[in-house]
């Protein structure tokens, strides 16, 4: 279950978007409900809940300033003008202990229209810590080498770690001001 999704009213719209303008103001009030609820089912239950997909969509459309899909159907989540070009965004979120390297992140299916892959850092209480982003490309070459070693190996393709991610994307696109 996602919402129904974010177009900021300030933002230019691409061509034949589907969004539905969206207050974000109203929105952000009720994230900030999510983020509790989420902190909660982890605590009783020991397991990040759906709500952790959609706060990290949320945060990364904040934060990069995507507009988000009606359902997420189409293969990626979001989208964004760069430079004249529509970067088609998947938006991953991770909660995370202390950011540590060998922590996974799963896997990242190659085919779709995507061109580009955010990950959402979260902290305990659900709030963005980093966002890094990976191009299609970049994140291509990573899974390719990854699946050549476990298939010489004789063991099934890993998923990526957050250190694998990191290593490809760089410096974070976004991060919270200490």
């Amino acid at each position: 279950m996602g919402f129904a999704y974010l177009y900021p009213l300030d933002m230019p719209k691409p061509k034949n978007a589907k969004v539905l303008p969206v207050d974000l103001i109203k929105l952000d009030s009720a994230m900030k409900e999510a983020r509790k609820w989420a902190k909660t089912y982890k605590a009783i239950t020991g397991k990040n809940s759906s709500l952790l997909a959609d706060i990290a969509e949320f945060d990364a459309a904040k934060r990069l300033n995507l507009i988000l899909n009606q359902g997420g159907s189409s293969g990626y989540q979001g989208e964004r003008l760069i430079k004249d070009k529509l970067d088609y965004v998947i938006i991953k979120g991770k909660q995370t202990r202390l950011e540590g390297a060998s922590e996974g992140i799963g896997k990242f299916t190659m085919s779709g229209p995507w061109t580009s892959a955010a990950l959402v850092l979260l902290d305990s209480d659900f709030q963005a810590t980093s966002i890094y982003v990976a191009s299609k490309s970049k994140l291509k070459d990573l899974v390719a080498t990854a699946e050549a070693k476990a298939k010489k190996d004789g063991k099934k393709a890993p998923g990526l770690t957050l250190g694998d991610f990191k290593s490809v994307a760089g410096k974070p696109a976004w991060a919270k001001k200490a």
